[in-house]
């Protein structure tokens, strides 16, 4: 299986690598949303884990042009935030069906939410 993480912060992104990795996902990374959708534009993957506060492209404006253009990989995004999902995000979520994790939360958490999206 194939994973896609995207988040600014390396270190984050080396903790989801190594995670998913035990998980057996092999995985590409992008820092932040032109990058994923760079890569997202040559590959279909089984899961997306994207942070949602970005440079550049952030996952909120990643997920709406996976939208348009791939919407059937919609149903393998995760969010992870360290926004307590206030204001306008709040808003944005209560519209979508992917799951949102809230920073931090625990690896039996991610991986309950990881096991729910592979069932798709």
């Amino acid at each position: 299986m194939k994973a896609l993480i995207v988040d600014d912060n390396e270190c984050i992104r080396h903790l989801y690598k190594l995670y998913l990795h035990d998980m057996n996902f092999d995985t590409d990374e992008a820092q932040n949303g032109n990058e994923a959708f760079g890569l997202l534009s040559n590959c279909d993957y089984d899961l997306i884990i994207s942070d949602v506060e970005m440079p550049d492209l952030n996952g909120i404006e990643l997920y709406k042009l996976v939208n348009i253009h791939k919407p059937y990989l919609l149903a393998k995004f995760i969010f992870a935030t360290g926004d307590c999902l206030g204001g306008s995000y709040r808003n944005f979520f209560s519209t979508i069906t992917c799951p949102v994790l809230t920073k931090p939360f625990s690896f039996n958490e991610l991986q309950h939410t990881i096991t729910e999206i592979i069932k798709w």
